[in-house]
């Protein structure tokens, strides 16, 4: 999709409405994140009305007494996209595709960090690494970077999430917030995840499609696995496998939310059939309430 079309179609989309210029482009999405869009700089003694989630546990236990951390607040953040470019991503019984949902909040996280001033990097992977932008700023390259998804952001065999978040580590220098948007039809990954959280800031978009849980027919049908190439015959008249389907994909699903959750990784999920402005109003809209 061309770049200065996607543009004017997300103004037609009232992208650049006041709750977004609030929330995104006036720099509050850096907050919304684990490190709130602030630098540690040094720990201190705790006083009254300091916030409590900021209290560094292991030097509180060393001296015995409330000790709190200190964060400076960065002018200037890397975002850093991670987009799963795999064959899975091409599918979609909604209003888009997977891989269309990704480029539109590919694009709108990067015009995002364009109007704050931030730098903008990209990895592109599918069973392997296919293309990595570093994190650059201006509108030139950020422009770039947003067509760069039409030459990489599809349909590339296999799914290597892990590959993708150890390329991450390797590549990012200096701490940056890092979006990893995938259907995450992937195993193994979580290690990796956990590893790139440990020094970045993180959060996961997970594009879901109706039919990752729910089988679009009646019939006899031979399926093939987009990510391996494996081959099933399906029996969708069969409720004992429709049934499995839809728990096979529970199954997956219920783990990442909860791994998420434990580890303080902001989940944002989003269906092949919603409006991608709205569904991000709405997410962050309850992230930053959650803030408060």
């Amino acid at each position: 999709m061309d770049p200065y079309r996607l543009k004017a179609r997300l103004k037609k989309l009232s992208l650049f409405s006041d709750i977004i210029i609030q929330g995104l482009y006036a720099g509050n999405y850096k907050s919304l994140f684990r490190g709130q869009g602030m630098d540690f700089q040094e720990v201190r003694d705790y006083v009254p009305g300091d916030d409590i989630r900021h209290i560094d546990w292991n030097v509180t236990s060393r001296f015995g007494t409330p000790h709190t951390k200190v964060f400076r607040e960065e002018k200037e953040l890397n975002l850093f996209l991670l987009v799963d470019s795999s064959l899975s991503m091409q599918s979609g019984t909604g209003i888009y595709t997977k891989s269309e949902m990704a480029e539109i909040l590919f694009s709108i996280f990067s015009l995002a960090a364009l109007e704050n001033g931030d730098k903008v990097g990209a990895l592109f992977f599918g069973e392997s690494v296919h293309h990595s932008i570093s994190p650059r700023k201006g509108k030139t390259h950020i422009l770039a970077l947003i067509k760069n998804f039409s030459q990489h952001g599809h349909g590339k065999k296999g799914s290597d999430i892990s590959l993708a978040l150890k390329t991450a580590r390797e590549l990012l220098k200096r701490r940056s917030m890092c979006i990893l948007i995938s259907d995450f039809r992937s195993h193994g990954f979580l290690s990796d995840l956990f590893l790139l959280k440990a020094h970045h800031d993180l959060m996961l978009v997970r594009v879901t499609d109706k039919t990752d849980y729910e089988l679009p027919f009646s019939g006899l049908v031979k399926l093939q696995d987009p990510e391996t190439g494996e081959k099933l015959l399906a029996h969708g008249a069969s409720q004992y496998f429709k049934n499995s389907y839809t728990k096979e994909w529970e199954n997956s699903s219920a783990l990442l939310t909860e791994e998420s959750r434990k580890n303080r990784i902001p989940l944002f999920e989003i269906s092949t059939e919603s409006d991608p402005v709205e569904e991000i109003k709405r997410f962050f809209s309850i992230r930053k309430g959650k803030r408060l």
